[in-house]
């Protein structure tokens, strides 16, 4: 789709209000509430209908550390340890936040937080291979969604 950012914030504005848009509802409610729900986007690793469920590391400096904030995380995707460069062994714990995503061939994101109830939209165009769409787009949401906007 060749849309503007309005017509994308308009799109993700129809999701985060369950499909319906100015007291009409235009998409089944049962079918956005299953895109939203985590544990449907968990049992297909975090995607469903073109939606990416929003996702998250931490780096952690031992696996005892690590495992706590398993326990504290019930959301949690996986972790993976590895030796950092002062020879320690590092655990890497992803995990996944609130709300979903879709993201376009050429870096375009919206990105909706139910918790926040805030959508924001992306229109990068980068074709760069040395500039990954996700550590480029998502990271830069993130950002933004952390601030005191």
């Amino acid at each position: 789709m060749n849309l503007t950012a309005r017509d994308y914030a308009k799109f993700g504005r129809l999701i985060l209000n369950k499909g319906n848009w100015q007291g009409k509802q235009l998409v089944s409610k049962e079918w956005v509430e299953t895109n939203l729900n985590l544990e449907n986007r968990k049992a297909t690793d975090g995607y469903k209908n073109q939606w990416w469920s929003n996702q998250n590391s931490i780096v952690l400096k031992d696996s005892v550390s690590a495992q706590k904030f398993v326990e504290m995380h019930p959301d949690i995707i996986s972790k993976n340890q590895f030796r950092g460069k002062d020879s320690a062994i590092w655990t890497n714990v992803y995990y996944y936040e609130d709300g979903i995503h879709a993201q376009g061939l050429i870096g375009q994101y919206i990105y909706i937080s139910p918790k926040k109830n805030s959508i924001i939209v992306l229109l990068s165009n980068t074709l760069n291979p040395d500039q990954p769409l996700k550590k480029g787009g998502i990271d830069r949401i993130k950002r933004l969604l952390e601030s005191n906007l």
